[in-house]
Protein backbone atom coordinates (compact mmCIF):
# COMPACT_ATOMS: atom_id res chain seq x y z
CA UNK A 1 0.00 0.00 0.00
CA UNK A 2 1.53 3.33 -1.02
CA UNK A 3 1.87 6.39 1.19
CA UNK A 4 -1.14 8.18 -0.31
CA UNK A 5 -3.52 5.27 0.39
CA UNK A 6 -2.23 4.94 3.93
CA UNK A 7 -2.74 8.64 4.45
CA UNK A 8 -6.33 8.50 3.14
CA UNK A 9 -7.14 5.66 5.55
CA UNK A 10 -5.42 7.59 8.31
CA UNK A 11 -7.46 10.72 7.55
CA UNK A 12 -10.72 8.81 7.63
CA UNK A 13 -9.84 7.11 10.90
CA UNK A 14 -9.19 10.12 13.16
CA UNK A 15 -10.69 13.59 13.63
CA UNK A 16 -9.58 16.48 11.41
CA UNK A 17 -8.05 18.56 14.27
CA UNK A 18 -5.74 15.69 15.13
CA UNK A 19 -4.74 15.33 11.49
CA UNK A 20 -3.83 19.00 11.42
CA UNK A 21 -1.78 18.66 14.60
CA UNK A 22 0.04 15.60 13.28
CA UNK A 23 0.82 17.36 10.00
CA UNK A 24 2.21 20.37 11.84
CA UNK A 25 4.19 18.09 14.15
CA UNK A 26 5.74 16.18 11.22
CA UNK A 27 6.61 19.45 9.51
CA UNK A 28 8.32 20.79 12.64
CA UNK A 29 10.05 17.48 13.39
CA UNK A 30 11.31 17.09 9.79
CA UNK A 31 14.13 14.59 10.51
CA UNK A 32 15.48 14.54 6.94
CA UNK A 33 15.53 18.36 6.80
CA UNK A 34 13.26 18.38 3.79
CA UNK A 35 11.58 21.65 4.78
CA UNK A 36 14.05 23.31 7.15
CA UNK A 37 17.05 22.85 9.41
CA UNK A 38 16.30 21.19 12.79
CA UNK A 39 14.06 23.01 15.25
CA UNK A 40 14.41 22.53 19.00
CA UNK A 41 16.98 19.74 18.67
CA UNK A 42 20.57 19.14 17.66
CA UNK A 43 21.50 19.11 14.00
CA UNK A 44 21.57 15.52 12.79
CA UNK A 45 22.06 13.80 9.45
CA UNK A 46 21.07 10.39 8.14
CA UNK A 47 23.92 8.23 6.88
CA UNK A 48 21.81 7.29 3.86
CA UNK A 49 22.91 10.11 1.58
CA UNK A 50 20.18 9.30 -0.95
CA UNK A 51 17.88 10.80 1.67
CA UNK A 52 20.17 13.31 3.38
CA UNK A 53 21.51 14.99 0.22
CA UNK A 54 18.20 16.75 -0.47
CA UNK A 55 18.22 18.81 2.73
CA UNK A 56 21.97 19.45 2.57
CA UNK A 57 21.72 20.83 -0.96
CA UNK A 58 18.74 23.03 -0.15
CA UNK A 59 19.48 24.36 3.33
CA UNK A 60 23.27 24.58 3.63
CA UNK A 61 25.58 27.09 1.99
CA UNK A 62 28.00 24.86 0.11
CA UNK A 63 29.19 25.72 -3.36
CA UNK A 64 31.10 22.53 -4.21
CA UNK A 65 30.08 18.86 -3.93
CA UNK A 66 31.76 15.45 -3.74
CA UNK A 67 29.38 13.12 -5.53
CA UNK A 68 30.78 9.63 -5.79
CA UNK A 69 30.18 6.11 -4.57
CA UNK A 70 31.93 4.39 -1.66
CA UNK A 71 35.14 5.10 -3.60
CA UNK A 72 34.86 8.79 -2.60
CA UNK A 73 33.02 8.48 0.71
CA UNK A 74 36.27 8.81 2.66
CA UNK A 75 37.25 12.01 0.87
CA UNK A 76 37.44 14.77 3.45
CA UNK A 77 35.51 17.91 2.54
CA UNK A 78 37.87 19.84 4.80
CA UNK A 79 40.89 18.52 2.89
CA UNK A 80 39.32 19.36 -0.48
CA UNK A 81 38.66 22.89 0.69
CA UNK A 82 42.30 23.28 1.75
CA UNK A 83 43.64 21.95 -1.55
CA UNK A 84 41.12 23.22 -4.11
CA UNK A 85 39.32 26.08 -2.44
CA UNK A 86 35.56 26.42 -2.16
CA UNK A 87 33.00 25.34 0.42
CA UNK A 88 32.75 21.56 0.02
CA UNK A 89 30.42 18.85 1.30
CA UNK A 90 30.56 15.11 0.68
CA UNK A 91 27.21 13.75 -0.52
CA UNK A 92 28.59 10.54 -2.02
CA UNK A 93 26.11 7.67 -2.20
CA UNK A 94 27.39 4.16 -1.61
CA UNK A 95 26.87 1.93 -4.63
CA UNK A 96 25.08 4.68 -6.53
CA UNK A 97 24.61 4.44 -10.26
CA UNK A 98 25.08 7.30 -12.69
CA UNK A 99 21.31 7.61 -12.93
CA UNK A 100 20.86 7.95 -9.18
CA UNK A 101 23.50 10.64 -8.98
CA UNK A 102 21.93 12.39 -11.96
CA UNK A 103 18.79 12.78 -9.85
CA UNK A 104 20.81 14.59 -7.19
CA UNK A 105 22.63 16.77 -9.74
CA UNK A 106 19.39 17.68 -11.46
CA UNK A 107 18.00 18.88 -8.15
CA UNK A 108 21.24 20.66 -7.26
CA UNK A 109 21.53 22.63 -10.48
CA UNK A 110 17.82 23.39 -10.33
CA UNK A 111 18.24 25.53 -7.22
CA UNK A 112 21.88 26.73 -7.28
CA UNK A 113 24.98 26.89 -9.46
CA UNK A 114 27.70 24.69 -8.03
CA UNK A 115 31.27 25.91 -8.55
CA UNK A 116 32.93 22.47 -8.44
CA UNK A 117 31.90 18.80 -8.61
CA UNK A 118 34.18 15.88 -7.71
CA UNK A 119 32.74 12.74 -9.30
CA UNK A 120 33.84 9.08 -9.43
CA UNK A 121 33.44 7.27 -12.74
CA UNK A 122 32.66 3.75 -11.54
CA UNK A 123 31.19 0.95 -13.64
CA UNK A 124 33.02 1.78 -16.87
CA UNK A 125 32.67 -1.89 -17.76
CA UNK A 126 28.90 -1.54 -17.63
CA UNK A 127 26.23 -2.22 -15.02
CA UNK A 128 22.55 -3.08 -15.17
CA UNK A 129 20.88 -0.05 -13.62
CA UNK A 130 17.26 -1.16 -14.09
CA UNK A 131 16.93 -2.70 -10.63
CA UNK A 132 19.53 -0.62 -8.84
CA UNK A 133 17.82 2.76 -8.52
CA UNK A 134 17.16 3.30 -4.80
CA UNK A 135 16.75 7.06 -4.94
CA UNK A 136 13.61 8.37 -3.20
CA UNK A 137 12.59 10.27 -6.33
CA UNK A 138 9.75 12.08 -4.54
CA UNK A 139 12.28 14.04 -2.49
CA UNK A 140 13.89 15.44 -5.61
CA UNK A 141 10.90 16.73 -7.56
CA UNK A 142 8.92 19.97 -7.20
CA UNK A 143 5.95 18.62 -5.25
CA UNK A 144 5.55 19.58 -1.58
CA UNK A 145 2.90 16.88 -1.26
CA UNK A 146 5.40 14.28 -2.44
CA UNK A 147 7.94 15.66 0.03
CA UNK A 148 5.51 15.27 2.90
CA UNK A 149 4.43 11.79 1.82
CA UNK A 150 8.00 10.61 2.54
CA UNK A 151 7.14 10.85 6.24
CA UNK A 152 3.80 9.04 6.05
CA UNK A 153 4.91 5.73 7.47
CA UNK A 154 5.03 4.05 10.87
CA UNK A 155 8.66 4.94 11.44
CA UNK A 156 8.47 8.71 11.12
CA UNK A 157 4.94 9.15 12.47
CA UNK A 158 5.80 7.30 15.67
CA UNK A 159 9.15 9.06 15.98
CA UNK A 160 7.53 12.47 15.58
CA UNK A 161 4.80 11.76 18.15
CA UNK A 162 7.40 11.41 20.91
CA UNK A 163 9.86 13.81 19.27
CA UNK A 164 12.48 11.07 19.42
CA UNK A 165 16.15 11.96 19.19
CA UNK A 166 17.23 8.40 18.46
CA UNK A 167 19.56 7.77 15.54
CA UNK A 168 16.93 5.61 13.83
CA UNK A 169 14.54 8.56 13.84
CA UNK A 170 16.67 11.61 13.11
CA UNK A 171 20.15 10.42 12.19
CA UNK A 172 23.47 11.02 13.89
CA UNK A 173 24.24 14.16 15.90
CA UNK A 174 27.98 13.33 15.87
CA UNK A 175 28.24 13.40 12.09
CA UNK A 176 30.61 16.14 10.89
CA UNK A 177 29.29 17.80 7.76
CA UNK A 178 32.50 19.84 7.44
CA UNK A 179 34.51 16.62 6.96
CA UNK A 180 32.57 13.58 5.72
CA UNK A 181 29.16 12.39 6.81
CA UNK A 182 29.59 9.08 5.01
CA UNK A 183 33.18 8.03 5.76
CA UNK A 184 33.62 4.33 6.54
CA UNK A 185 37.41 4.20 6.93
CA UNK A 186 37.35 4.04 10.75
CA UNK A 187 34.78 1.26 11.00
CA UNK A 188 36.63 -1.66 12.57
CA UNK A 189 35.31 -4.29 10.15
CA UNK A 190 36.56 -2.09 7.30
CA UNK A 191 39.80 -0.71 8.73
CA UNK A 192 40.92 -4.13 10.00
CA UNK A 193 41.08 -5.58 6.49
CA UNK A 194 43.77 -3.18 5.24
CA UNK A 195 47.44 -4.03 5.64
CA UNK A 196 47.79 -7.35 3.85
CA UNK A 197 46.03 -10.43 2.52
CA UNK A 198 46.39 -12.13 5.89
CA UNK A 199 43.90 -9.61 7.24
CA UNK A 200 41.40 -10.63 4.59
CA UNK A 201 41.70 -14.16 5.94
CA UNK A 202 40.95 -12.91 9.47
CA UNK A 203 37.71 -11.46 8.10
CA UNK A 204 36.90 -14.43 5.86
CA UNK A 205 33.28 -14.45 7.04
CA UNK A 206 32.73 -10.91 5.83
CA UNK A 207 30.43 -10.90 2.82
CA UNK A 208 32.82 -8.90 0.65
CA UNK A 209 35.72 -11.20 1.47
CA UNK A 210 33.65 -14.35 1.03
CA UNK A 211 32.60 -13.11 -2.39
CA UNK A 212 36.19 -12.34 -3.35
CA UNK A 213 37.45 -15.73 -2.14
CA UNK A 214 34.70 -17.53 -4.03
CA UNK A 215 35.68 -15.85 -7.30
CA UNK A 216 39.36 -16.51 -6.57
CA UNK A 217 38.68 -20.20 -5.96
CA UNK A 218 37.26 -20.44 -9.47
CA UNK A 219 40.26 -18.77 -11.06
CA UNK A 220 41.91 -20.64 -13.88
CA UNK A 221 45.13 -19.47 -15.41
CA UNK A 222 44.50 -18.52 -19.01
CA UNK A 223 45.93 -16.31 -21.67
CA UNK A 224 42.55 -15.75 -23.32
CA UNK A 225 42.25 -12.29 -21.82
CA UNK A 226 45.35 -11.01 -23.59
CA UNK A 227 43.35 -9.63 -26.49
CA UNK A 228 42.54 -6.24 -27.89
CA UNK A 229 39.82 -3.81 -26.90
CA UNK A 230 36.24 -4.69 -27.63
CA UNK A 231 33.86 -2.48 -29.53
CA UNK A 232 32.37 0.27 -27.42
CA UNK A 233 29.23 -0.73 -25.56
CA UNK A 234 26.65 1.78 -26.78
CA UNK A 235 24.54 1.42 -23.63
CA UNK A 236 27.46 2.55 -21.49
CA UNK A 237 28.05 5.47 -23.83
CA UNK A 238 24.41 6.56 -23.76
CA UNK A 239 24.31 6.23 -19.98
CA UNK A 240 27.36 8.45 -19.52
CA UNK A 241 26.13 11.07 -21.99
CA UNK A 242 22.65 11.26 -20.49
CA UNK A 243 23.49 11.10 -16.79
CA UNK A 244 26.91 12.78 -16.62
CA UNK A 245 28.12 14.68 -19.66
CA UNK A 246 24.80 16.45 -20.18
CA UNK A 247 25.36 18.24 -16.86
CA UNK A 248 28.89 19.20 -17.89
CA UNK A 249 27.58 20.69 -21.11
CA UNK A 250 24.70 22.55 -19.46
CA UNK A 251 26.75 24.00 -16.60
CA UNK A 252 29.77 25.57 -18.24
CA UNK A 253 30.79 27.63 -15.19
CA UNK A 254 31.05 24.52 -13.00
CA UNK A 255 34.38 22.70 -12.84
CA UNK A 256 33.97 18.92 -13.02
CA UNK A 257 36.78 16.71 -11.71
CA UNK A 258 36.29 13.09 -12.77
CA UNK A 259 38.13 10.29 -10.98
CA UNK A 260 38.54 6.79 -12.41
CA UNK A 261 38.65 4.58 -9.26
CA UNK A 262 41.81 2.50 -8.94
CA UNK A 263 40.69 -1.09 -8.38
CA UNK A 264 43.26 -3.68 -7.34
CA UNK A 265 45.21 -5.68 -9.90
CA UNK A 266 43.78 -8.76 -8.21
CA UNK A 267 40.29 -7.60 -9.12
CA UNK A 268 41.07 -7.55 -12.83
CA UNK A 269 43.24 -10.67 -12.75
CA UNK A 270 40.71 -13.04 -11.19
CA UNK A 271 37.58 -11.61 -12.72
CA UNK A 272 36.20 -14.26 -15.03
CA UNK A 273 34.93 -11.48 -17.22
CA UNK A 274 38.41 -10.02 -17.54
CA UNK A 275 38.36 -10.99 -21.19
CA UNK A 276 35.45 -8.60 -21.46
CA UNK A 277 35.63 -6.36 -18.41
CA UNK A 278 39.12 -4.92 -18.82
CA UNK A 279 38.72 -4.74 -22.58
CA UNK A 280 35.38 -2.99 -22.10
CA UNK A 281 37.05 -0.66 -19.63
CA UNK A 282 39.75 -0.06 -22.24
CA UNK A 283 37.35 0.91 -25.02
CA UNK A 284 35.07 2.96 -22.75
CA UNK A 285 37.95 4.95 -21.30
CA UNK A 286 39.38 5.66 -24.75
CA UNK A 287 36.02 7.05 -25.83
CA UNK A 288 35.50 8.92 -22.57
CA UNK A 289 38.82 10.74 -22.79
CA UNK A 290 37.94 12.11 -26.21
CA UNK A 291 34.47 13.12 -25.01
CA UNK A 292 35.64 14.94 -21.90
CA UNK A 293 38.21 16.88 -23.89
CA UNK A 294 35.31 18.58 -25.65
CA UNK A 295 34.52 20.43 -22.42
CA UNK A 296 36.92 23.06 -21.03
CA UNK A 297 35.23 22.76 -17.62
CA UNK A 298 36.00 19.04 -17.17
CA UNK A 299 39.17 17.07 -16.38
CA UNK A 300 39.76 13.35 -15.95
CA UNK A 301 42.22 11.63 -13.59
CA UNK A 302 43.49 8.05 -13.34
CA UNK A 303 46.04 6.16 -11.22
CA UNK A 304 46.10 2.68 -12.72
CA UNK A 305 49.54 3.20 -14.25
CA UNK A 306 51.33 3.52 -10.90
CA UNK A 307 52.30 0.77 -8.42
CA UNK A 308 49.53 1.49 -5.91
CA UNK A 309 47.12 -1.15 -7.25
CA UNK A 310 49.86 -3.82 -7.16
CA UNK A 311 49.86 -3.80 -3.36
CA UNK A 312 46.97 -5.74 -1.87
CA UNK A 313 47.77 -4.12 1.50
CA UNK A 314 46.20 -0.95 0.10
CA UNK A 315 42.80 -2.65 -0.25
CA UNK A 316 40.14 -3.99 2.09
CA UNK A 317 38.58 -6.05 -0.70
CA UNK A 318 38.93 -6.31 -4.47
CA UNK A 319 38.09 -2.69 -5.21
CA UNK A 320 38.07 -0.41 -2.15
CA UNK A 321 41.35 1.44 -1.56
CA UNK A 322 42.66 3.10 1.57
CA UNK A 323 42.14 6.76 2.41
CA UNK A 324 45.60 7.74 1.18
CA UNK A 325 44.32 7.29 -2.39
CA UNK A 326 41.59 9.85 -1.74
CA UNK A 327 44.30 12.32 -0.74
CA UNK A 328 46.40 11.42 -3.79
CA UNK A 329 43.41 12.19 -6.00
CA UNK A 330 43.08 15.66 -4.49
CA UNK A 331 46.80 16.29 -4.84
CA UNK A 332 46.60 15.37 -8.52
CA UNK A 333 43.77 17.83 -9.15
CA UNK A 334 45.62 20.59 -7.30
CA UNK A 335 48.94 19.89 -9.00
CA UNK A 336 47.51 19.06 -12.43
CA UNK A 337 49.07 15.58 -12.49
CA UNK A 338 47.70 12.13 -13.39
CA UNK A 339 45.41 13.66 -15.97
CA UNK A 340 44.16 11.36 -18.70
CA UNK A 341 44.28 12.92 -22.16
CA UNK A 342 44.26 11.81 -25.77
CA UNK A 343 48.06 12.19 -25.74
CA UNK A 344 48.72 9.75 -22.91
CA UNK A 345 45.72 7.39 -22.71
CA UNK A 346 47.14 4.69 -24.98
CA UNK A 347 50.36 4.46 -22.98
CA UNK A 348 48.36 4.58 -19.73
CA UNK A 349 46.23 1.61 -20.75
CA UNK A 350 49.24 -0.27 -22.07
CA UNK A 351 50.98 0.04 -18.70
CA UNK A 352 47.82 -0.90 -16.83
CA UNK A 353 47.29 -4.00 -18.95
CA UNK A 354 50.89 -5.08 -18.55
CA UNK A 355 50.72 -4.70 -14.78
CA UNK A 356 47.58 -6.85 -14.65
CA UNK A 357 49.12 -9.54 -16.83
CA UNK A 358 52.27 -9.68 -14.71
CA UNK A 359 50.44 -9.77 -11.39
CA UNK A 360 51.14 -13.07 -9.61
CA UNK A 361 47.79 -14.22 -8.32
CA UNK A 362 48.59 -17.91 -7.68
CA UNK A 363 49.80 -17.58 -4.05
CA UNK A 364 46.70 -15.57 -3.11
CA UNK A 365 44.38 -18.01 -4.87
CA UNK A 366 45.92 -20.84 -2.84
CA UNK A 367 45.36 -18.96 0.43
CA UNK A 368 41.77 -18.14 -0.54
CA UNK A 369 41.01 -21.77 -1.29
CA UNK A 370 42.45 -22.83 2.05
CA UNK A 371 40.33 -20.23 3.83
CA UNK A 372 37.27 -21.71 2.11
CA UNK A 373 38.31 -25.21 3.13
CA UNK A 374 39.13 -26.22 -0.42
CA UNK A 375 42.22 -28.05 -1.62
Amino acid sequence: MNAYKKYVIFVLAIPLPLIALLTINLYLYDPAQIFHKPYLRKTTFFSDMRVAARGIIQHYNFDSYILGTSMLENTSAKEVKEKLGGEWVNISMSGSTFRERATAMRYLFGIKQSKQILYSLDYLTGVNEKNRDNMPIKLYNDSNLDDFSFYLNDRFVLCSLIWSKKKHCVGDSKAKIEDSLVSWIDWQDMKGRFGGFENWVKFKNNEQIKGAFKVMSQYEKTESHLGTAKDLNMQIQENIIKNILSFVEQNKTTKFYFIVPTYSRLNYKINHHFGGSFLQFHSTLLWLVSEIEKYPNATLYGFDDIDYADKIANYKDLTHYNIDMNSMQLDAIRDNTHRLTSENIEEYLKIMKQKIQEYDVEPLVKIAKEALGEK
